[in-house]
């Protein structure tokens, strides 16, 4: 994904973990894993299987208990890290990408919450911008 995206600061995740060819947390390390996308980076610890196999998954700026119940949260940070954890700890590429792909596409689409609203986009709220990215998963 392009690394000069819209808000990606805003709509950051994180994972943080390390693996080993047994899955216990610690054990047999290898090389540092880093990377970075449309709001999304991964930093962990890469197994001697190849691959991270354990992290910890979440939106940078945390889940927003203040906004709780008030339609306001942006949920696009909690669901690259959904991508994340699909990519990083089982495997799933394909299934990631998809979830990539439809949040790039909704947000090219013009829609935006109101952290990252822009003029000239259309403001929506948690759900509705949920729903629209699940849509575009769908096809």
């Amino acid at each position: 994904l392009p690394s000069a995206s819209l808000g990606a600061e805003k709509q950051g995740s994180r994972v943080k973990g390390q693996g080993s060819s047994r899955g216990e947390r610690g054990t047999r390390n290898k090389e540092q894993v880093r990377g970075e996308g449309r709001g999304a980076r991964v930093e962990g610890r890469e197994s001697s299987a190849g691959g991270l196999r354990f992290g910890m998954y979440e939106p940078i700026h945390g889940s927003a208990p203040s906004r709780a119940g008030q339609d306001l949260a942006n949920p696009i940070a909690s669901i690259m890290s959904t991508a994340m954890m699909l990519r990083h700890s089982l495997g799933l590429e394909t299934e990631a990408a998809a979830i990539e792909s439809a949040v790039e596409s909704v947000l090219e689409s013009g829609y935006r919450t109101y952290d990252i609203m822009e003029e000239g986009r259309t403001k929506v709220g948690t759900s509705k911008m949920g729903d629209l990215i699940c849509k575009a998963i769908a096809g």
